[in-house]
């Protein structure tokens, strides 16, 4: 598990699963196969996910270093690990 100690922390981790999100919705929308319908859904995944991470950009570099929680209540907040695809392109069990 990725501890989450800082902002920083939290914006590295979301930024990582946004452009997981944006680069699977583009390979998945530039299959000869989709539909057309889909790939306009996927194209729009693909949009939203590059415009949260640019979202977080915005969050200025002097407050990242910030705790997450106060110390009182956390000790330290964690994030469960992404799970690695299958082999082939599936889904992970």
């Amino acid at each position: 598990m990725r501890t989450i100690h800082t902002l920083d922390d939290l914006i590295h981790e979301l930024t990582n699963s946004l452009g997981l999100m944006s680069s699977y919705a583009q390979w998945l929308g530039s299959k000869p196969s989709v539909d057309p319908k889909a790939a306009k859904g996927l194209k729009m995944i693909q949009e939203e996910a590059e415009r949260a991470a640019n979202l977080l950009e915005l969050v200025p570099y002097d407050t990242r270093r910030l705790p997450t929680q106060n110390a009182e209540s956390f000790d330290r907040r964690t994030v469960t690990p992404r799970r690695q695809p299958a082999k082939g392109g599936g889904r992970a069990e």
